[in-house]
């Protein structure tokens, strides 16, 4: 632009200069264009992009939408003033999409008068989190490309839009026999048979809410269930950071969706899941999760808190299945997992690592004391990766 700008300015110092010398008309209206050109050229660009109004629409999907898939978002970018925009870049701003993502760029050639301009965006969800659409920004450099201005669109209502992180389904296996007490925790589900009804509780699901009692008794009154036991299944996520790798490091994404995937096997296995995640923020609820609240909870998930040594849980029973998601190997927790698999633990540790050489001495460790262990890498469970 300086370029375009320094050589506009050159060219009009030229015209004049050749003017004034053979007194050439023409050349004079070279120099007048060219003078009304520049000001008009550095100008309108801030105006151009000012005072513009943008609103949003999900087209799709319908349901719970998950990294990987395809967000349609439907545009509507509008002009309330007297004078026409023109050659408009409108950019998405939300973080939807990947970085290297050029869909979240759209041309407009003129906004009207008091109308508007529609645009359909297409975004691929690259990462988990929580999204405010529209976030858009437009840039312009009409009409003579001399400056470029870029301003952030105001929003006449803001929608946020959940990305919950990319799970895959698990092999296939039943759950070990033989619980002990010990590995199971009673809880109340719905469609079991029904013990009573009592007033409505914060956290209760209005499912439950027994209409005919609630305008009986002027308040809200739900159903109660008689308890069933379900084997318990506990996932812990270590979410603390490291000053070797960086925050946030690809490797954590990859153990989120592996948390993920095997929460969704526990519930669909009849397990009562729970979920520890040491150092994260926000904390992970207490107690047995619904797929829901696994959903919500690792879609802001983000690691916080310093590394904890030996920080796993101690209160395990002997026969319940902990999996141990490690975004990177954890050589201080070994006395910590040796302790939890000769209490009984069905214990599983997943670690990742950075590079394709698995650690041998955390390895070895772990084997030798009878602990299955696996490894992942950042290719394994990408967003990119065919559902198995």
């Amino acid at each position: 632009m300086r370029r375009r700008l320094g050589g506009c300015l050159a060219l009009m110092v030229l015209a004049y200069l050749l003017a004034a010398q053979s007194q050439t008309g023409w050349l004079y209206l070279v120099v007048a264009l060219l003078g009304g050109a520049v000001p008009c050229g550095l100008l309108y660009p801030a105006l151009a992009v000012r005072g513009l109004r943008a609103q949003a629409r999900v087209l799709s999907p319908a349901g719970p939408l998950h990294e990987g898939q395809t967000l349609v978002v439907e545009v509507t970018l509008t002009n309330p003033t007297r004078l026409p925009r023109y050659w408009l870049v409108v950019a998405d701003l939300s973080g939807l999409a990947a970085a290297s993502d050029s869909v979240g760029r759209h041309f407009v050639a003129c906004v009207p008068a008091r109308a508007g301009a529609v645009m359909r965006w297409e975004l691929l969800c690259a990462r988990r989190g929580v999204y405010i659409v529209p976030s858009v920004s437009v840039t312009t450099m009409a009409p003579f490309g001399l400056a470029r201005a870029e301003w952030p669109v105001a929003a006449n209502a803001l929608l946020s839009v959940t990305v919950y992180p990319r799970w895959w389904p698990l092999p296939d296996g039943a759950p070990p026999a033989g619980f002990p007490d010990g590995a199971r925790v009673a809880q109340r589900q719905e469609g079991g048979d029904v013990s009573g009804a009592r007033p409505y509780r914060p956290g209760d699901n209005l499912r439950w809410v027994h209409w005919r009692s609630t305008a009986r008794h002027g308040q809200l009154i739900v159903r109660e269930f008689e308890q069933t036991y379900a084997p318990t299944m506990t996932v812990v996520l270590d979410a603390s950071t490291s000053p070797i790798l960086p925050t946030p490091s690809p490797l954590f994404d990859v153990a989120v969706r592996l948390v993920a995937s095997a929460i969704h096997w526990g519930l669909s296995k009849g397990y009562a899941v729970s979920l520890s995640a040491h150092g994260a923020d926000p904390p992970a609820p207490v107690g047995p999760l619904t797929r829901r609240q696994a959903n919500e909870y690792l879609a802001r998930l983000w690691p916080g808190g310093a590394e904890v040594p030996g920080d796993l849980p101690s209160s395990l029973s002997p026969g319940a299945v902990l999996l141990v998601v490690l975004p990177r190997p954890r050589p201080d927790l070994l006395p910590a997992l040796h302790s939890l698999q000769a209490r009984g633990a069905l214990l599983t540790v997943a670690y990742g690592v950075a590079g394709p050489d698995v650690p041998p001495a955390f390895a070895a460790a772990l084997s030798s004391a009878g602990v299955r262990a696996v490894s992942f890498t950042q290719a394994d469970l990408s967003v990119e990766a065919p559902l198995c």
